[in-house]
């Protein structure tokens, strides 16, 4: 047995939906003529008994599109005026962009982003960084003794799907993730989104002809330049890092603000989670480099005389950073100095706990002629004599 229906019908909600005015009259025309049955009618609405053919008429709308598509969709009124919302840029949408972007980039440099959970073991927590035991925050309730606080550290998360590849002979890894820590500072609870990356395996795929070379931190740290130079951010410091996370690492920042650290990931906390390949990680704040980042488009003319470098092999100290070469070799550089960079770390026993080795190259430019060898030795020998004098170095000929 088929169910009868009735609709009431209001008719100035019949012309407020179609946007103009419509007739009473003419309305109940055309839904008698379609088959509708009056049952009550009064001045303001009137109901209708819906044949058993108009399965799908159920709702006062149904009844509008009736009339209305039997007068005509092309009858309705255009306005004259047009009314709208004007989008506008907000800091929140500039945020949310800048996060895509970031997103693109890695993609683009042949990252795969990778979701974490944001509950991790405090046991581990404590176990690998006793210094942040009382930044733990923990759950009241928890089902699984492993998954019993909110992270304080987005690094070991990674390393258990580094791990978890790894066991699947997925060797060579190119990871990134965009998360939040969680960490109580004085009693307050804080949150900090951070941008991480891992580099682990061979540095190109296996071929016949490609050389066997594995990831190294070097070629991790061209990628955070390729992702910092994307997103306008320029004027970067590097210092050598000392971390319990870190058999070495850099710490990078920019107008004397931090932005996060890039290093190989120590060799102890690879055994702890049964890892038995090199693994590079770096770690941004990402709220400072959308402060920092500069997108604004900005063309010099390149130089029509070439560039001069200039590498020096000094040994220094073990705990001098690599910030105190930067600033004397940028106060006493002169003009003509460009660019300073660290392109090599080395430690050995027989050079003794307290010594390392520093690979350093010095770019001089001038704009107006091009440099002979005299005006940069004279400038090499100035820096030379300074960093024997300040910073004890020994420089290897």
């Amino acid at each position: 047995k088929q169910d009868t229906k009735i609709i009431a019908l209001r008719y100035d909600f019949l012309n407020a939906l179609a946007g103009f005015s419509i007739a009473k009259e003419k309305a109940d025309l055309i839904l008698s003529n379609l088959g509708f049955e009056k049952l009550i009618s009064a001045d303001a609405q009137s109901s209708w008994l819906v044949p058993g053919y108009k399965n799908d008429c159920t709702i006062e709308e149904d009844l509008v599109e009736e009339v209305m598509r039997i007068i005509g969709y092309d009858q309705i009124p255009v306005h004259q005026s047009l009314n709208a919302s004007v989008s506008y840029s907000t800091e929140s949408s500039r945020r949310e962009a800048f996060h895509r972007k970031l997103q693109q980039i890695l993609q683009g440099l042949g990252f795969s982003e990778v979701q974490n959970n944001s509950i991790y073991s405090a046991q581990l927590t404590e176990q690998l960084l006793p210094e942040n035991r009382d930044e733990i925050i923990r759950l009241l309730s928890f089902s699984n003794s492993g998954l019993d606080s909110m992270r304080t550290s987005m690094v070991m998360p990674l390393l258990n799907v580094v791990r978890t590849n790894i066991n699947r002979r997925e060797l060579n890894l190119h990871l990134f993730e965009m998360g939040t820590i969680y960490q109580r500072i004085s009693g307050v609870i804080q949150e900090t989104q951070k941008l991480c990356l891992v580099l682990t395996g061979r540095n190109e795929p296996e071929y016949w002809r490609s050389r066997t070379n594995g990831t190294d931190l070097f070629q991790l740290k061209g990628f955070v330049e390729s992702l910092f130079d994307r997103i306008g951010l320029h004027a970067t410091h590097q210092s050598e890092l000392e971390h319990r996370a870190f058999d070495y690492g850099l710490s990078i920042s920019s107008k004397k603000k931090q932005l996060g650290v890039i290093g190989a990931i120590a060799t102890s906390w690879l055994e702890t989670f049964d890892i038995k390949q090199a693994v590079f990680y770096a770690e941004f704040d990402v709220e400072q480099l959308f402060r920092m980042a500069d997108d604004r488009v900005r063309y010099r003319e390149p130089s029509k005389f070439p560039q001069v470098r200039r590498d020096l092999a000094l040994l220094i100290p073990s705990d001098t950073p690599f910030a105190s070469i930067e600033k004397l070799a940028s106060q006493h550089g002169g003009a003509l100095l460009r660019d300073i960079n660290l392109f090599d770390v080395y430690r050995d026993k027989k050079m003794g706990d307290h010594i390392k080795s520093y690979a350093v190259s010095f770019t001089f430019m001038d704009e107006t002629k091009t440099l002979v060898d005299a005006d940069v030795d004279a400038q090499m020998l100035k820096l030379m004599t300074i960093l024997e004098q300040e910073l004890k170095a020994v420089i290897r000929k």
